[in-house]
């Protein structure tokens, strides 16, 4: 009786194992999300998913992607439905156009074979066409700082190591 419940147990084991193995490969399905940080009021911006298919046989994949502003769902997008091939991997890719400036989430899926990954997010943060990025501004404020110091320095230097012309004295003969 002992013997038949260990059997038991252990074919339990490897089958709930071995299915688990299969459903469950960390590397499948939609590693991350990709856009740039930042861009300004109606640029394109590319959104693109990474899908890695560890399978051994083809899927069909897309990307879903929600869009919000304030906390609000302003926008879904979905890429084209692309064939995965087997033991490979493929970017999904949508584009938007922020039409306000402020900070968006973005939240992406990918659908395949009727199921669904788990949700990926990234930010973009969106700037009014007129403004001029704060790390410019900075970048430019420092050059011109740095430039003043180096030339006062040069200065200073220069004229401490400026001597007298020696003055060539003729002595008699």
């Amino acid at each position: 009786m002992k013997f038949k419940f260990a059997a038991i147990v252990v074919i339990l084991f490897i089958f709930f194992s071995m299915a688990s193995a299969q459903n469950h490969d960390s590397n499948f399905g939609l590693q991350y999300i990709q856009n740039k940080p930042w861009a300004r009021v109606n640029d394109t911006v590319k959104i693109v998913g990474l899908f890695n298919n560890t399978q051994n046989y083809n899927i069909s994949a897309k990307l879903n992607v929600e869009i919000y502003y304030n906390g609000e769902l302003l926008n879904i997008l979905s890429s084209d439905e692309l064939e995965i091939k087997s033991n490979s991997e493929a970017n999904l890719t949508t584009y938007f156009k922020p039409q306000f400036s402020g900070v968006y989430q973005i939240k992406a899926h990918a659908v395949y074979d009727k199921k669904v990954t788990q949700t990926k997010e990234s930010e973009l943060t969106v700037l009014d066409p007129e403004a001029v990025p704060m790390a410019t501004t900075e970048l430019i404020v420092m050059l011109i700082g740095v430039s003043v110091l180096i030339t006062v320095l040069h200065l200073v230097f220069n004229r401490q190591n400026k001597e007298e012309p020696r003055k060539i004295r003729r002595y008699p003969h």
